[in-house]
């Protein structure tokens, strides 16, 4: 399935043929007048709150600068949990002291 987003921005998903859940995906973007290319492969999909979802993935970014591969497993994952508005607020940052002279 290919998904050209307004930006022009394209997306590749690769689905199973069997469960329809997404294996793999693939998309290019410019980025600082840069061309990259991201590859995304999902894994070890489980059932959470009656939907399936990938409990690992691995993403290689490849740019004319060179490629970066980052992995991300999943022990858990839980859906609508109660969070405080707090958790989501700017941490207070100090005014940074002025020398004198300025």
């Amino acid at each position: 399935m290919k998904l050209t987003k307004k930006s022009g921005n394209e997306t590749i998903f690769f689905l199973d043929t069997e469960y329809c859940l997404t294996i793999k995906s693939q998309s290019t973007a410019n980025r600082q007048g840069m061309e990259i290319e991201v590859e995304s492969s999902f894994g070890d999909y489980k059932e959470v709150a009656s939907v399936m979802m990938a409990h690992s993935m691995t993403q290689t970014v490849s740019a004319p600068a060179g490629s970066q591969v980052i992995s991300f497993t999943f022990d858990k994952i839980e859906p609508n949990i109660d969070l405080s508005a707090d958790r989501f607020a700017m941490p207070e940052t100090e005014e940074p002291a002025v020398k004198e002279g300025e």
